[in-house]
């Protein structure tokens, strides 16, 4: 028998926006820095891709562990102890003299980013389950927000200031620091067990089912389209587009309008099912308008309405899910981490390797198909009516 004590605490709805600002911070600055990184080491497209693969091969591992595990100790300790992970990883990127020392310190970051976001997730879905699709909604706004800064930081103290790219890890050890001191007095929901025992209803686990199936598919080709609109952006504006002076403000308009459609749509999360058809379907019909651009101020217009149709579809998702495996937000949310490694993984090496052999051009109409094939998945759902909780 779990006896189970619900407390909500506002402080800790607050800390884990922090920890999502945070995590923002590290993923934008990420996308404007592999370039620059890759210049560094000397790295060609598909090397450069290999970087990110790293990261995200290892957001995939993690959830494994951790998911579950955060449904068994509480999403408290998960939390606190990968922000430790994180900043170990943030020690090892900053120092790095090679690639390999590089690969290292991004994998233990992406071991830990996995596992702060799917616990911080989960923590909201268990502070209000009703309306855990706002609260994540919320949180992924809160999240584009650092990714739409931190570019524009980046930029300023690289160009400004004379810092390289690894100021970006000193910038993430400093708020993954104030982060742990917003967390550890923070009141979670917490999960009481007696002699060992532990039950989630009557099940320990979630019954697999073609709907928690199809959803997963759709996390991972969502990260796999937006991984590759993002961390190819500086690269198609500067050398396909020949604009390197405009090439920064891609990220940074896409990330505002991520972070204002990542809110709205959390406002308006009772037409969530309408929101991710429609999201889905715009950005294949984007991406392929985009592989025939060529004047650059009208591809920084189609990555910002980008951002728009991107942004509700992970946290819209993962909203879905939880909702109907309410018992088990911790593993629920560390598959759909474990998913959206998978497509972040590949992403970045499949579109390095073609821009190499034909050209970015090319990489968005294989990216739009990837966005077709989310909405017939999501099509299908509907139809089927697969989406009904039962």
């Amino acid at each position: 028998m779990v006896k189970i004590m619900k407390r909500k605490s506002s402080m800790m709805v607050g800390a884990t926006y922090f920890l999502a600002f945070l995590l923002g911070i590290e993923t934008g600055g990420l996308q404007y820095s592999v370039l620059k990184m890759a210049n560094e080491f000397q790295l060609n497209s598909a090397k450069m891709g290999s970087i990110v693969s790293v990261y995200f091969f290892a957001t995939m591992i993690s959830p494994l562990i951790t998911g579950a595990l955060s449904d068994r100790i509480g999403k408290k300790k998960v939390m606190t102890s990968a922000l430790c992970v994180f900043i170990s990883g943030c020690i090892v990127a900053s120092t790095a003299t090679g690639i390999a020392g590089l690969y290292v310190g991004v994998f233990i970051m992406g071991l830990a980013f996995a596992a702060m976001e799917s616990s911080s997730t989960a923590a909201l879905s268990d502070y209000s389950p009703e309306k855990s699709g706002k609260y994540i909604n919320i949180m992924q706004s809160v999240l584009s927000a650092g990714c739409l800064v931190s570019p524009i930081i980046m930029k300023s103290l690289m160009e400004m200031a004379g810092f390289s790219w690894r100021a970006l890890f000193i910038i993430c050890i400093i708020l993954a620091v104030i982060s742990l001191m917003l967390i550890i007095p923070s009141e979670f929901k917490v999960e009481l067990q007696e002699i060992g025992l532990y039950e989630c209803g009557n099940k320990c686990m979630p019954r697999v089912e073609l709907y928690m199936i199809l959803m997963t598919l759709c996390i991972a080709i969502y990260l796999f389209t937006e991984n590759g609109i993002t961390y190819f952006a500086d690269l198609f504006i500067s050398v396909e587009l020949d604009s390197p002076e405009t090439a920064t403000y891609a990220l940074t308009l896409f990330w505002a309008a991520m972070t204002i459609s990542r809110f709205v749509s959390g406002v308006m999360y009772k037409q969530e099912d309408l929101i991710i058809k429609l999201c889905f379907g715009i950005t294949a019909i984007l991406l392929v308008c985009i592989s025939f651009i060529e004047n650059a101020y009208v591809a920084l217009f189609i990555y910002f309405l980008m951002g728009i149709t991107c942004a509700p579809i992970w946290p819209i998702t993962a909203g879905k899910l939880n909702r109907r495996y309410k018992e088990h937000t911790g593993l629920i949310t560390g598959l759909v981490l474990i998913a959206g490694g998978v497509g972040g993984t590949v992403s970045p090496y499949i579109t390095g390797m073609i821009c190499d052999v034909a050209g970015m051009t090319i990489a968005f109409i294989v990216l739009a198909v990837a966005a077709g094939v989310g909405v017939a998945i999501i099509f299908i759902c509907s139809i089927q009516k697969y989406n009904k909780i039962k």
